[in-house]
């Protein structure tokens, strides 16, 4: 069964990648995320087999985000990096922009992917401005995500950790993603 996520400010922590904290945008139910870059952690628990439920907007074709599950929690040492290389993201960003070579279209780097690990198996995104839902199931090893009811990601057998938290990032000061329905089983 499904149960909600605390929206209560205590039960989230962000840490921009300066090191600050800072408080967490809630909108009624809608949590916002915004820049500089950072991650905004759920702190009430930590999970490792579960499903989760999330519904999720962007407003502009470059607003990016993602979703990190199985991460250390906020109080280890230079977090930001241990969350990178510990856990997974599961990317929101229409573009697919690679910093790197600054350009669109990178695959793992698109909406749907285990960023940087695996692409989705094809685009299932909703037009910008629109709500979407992931459902991101982690049992054992093993990762699956589907977007909008369609599966993108088919049991991706990780090696890192296989507990710990739900995170939500920031990625640059004018982007804005927009979360909602919060919601876990526990498996």
């Amino acid at each position: 069964d499904f149960a909600p996520l605390s929206l209560a400010q205590a039960d989230w922590s962000a840490v921009r990648f300066d090191g600050s904290t800072v408080s967490v945008k809630h909108l009624g139910e809608v949590i916002e995320t915004t820049g500089p870059y950072g991650l905004i952690w759920y702190t009430k628990q930590s999970f490792a087999d579960f499903v989760l439920r999330v519904d999720w907007r962007v407003a502009r074709a470059d607003d990016n985000s993602g979703i990190y599950i199985r991460v250390p929690p906020p109080t280890v040492q230079d977090p930001l990096h241990a969350a990178d290389s510990q856990g997974h993201e599961i990317q929101i960003d229409e573009r697919g922009f690679d910093s790197t070579s600054n350009t669109e279209g990178n695959p793992l780097k698109r909406t749907g992917a285990l960023y940087d690990v695996m692409a989705p198996a094809f685009i299932a995104s909703r037009p910008i401005g629109w709500w979407n839902t992931f459902l991101i199931r982690a049992k054992g090893k093993k990762i699956s995500v589907w977007l909008n009811g369609r599966r993108i990601i088919d049991e991706f057998e990780s090696p890192r950790q296989q507990a710990g938290s739900l995170a939500l990032q920031a990625h640059h000061i004018t982007s804005r993603v927009q979360f909602r329905n919060l919601m876990v089983a526990q498996l």
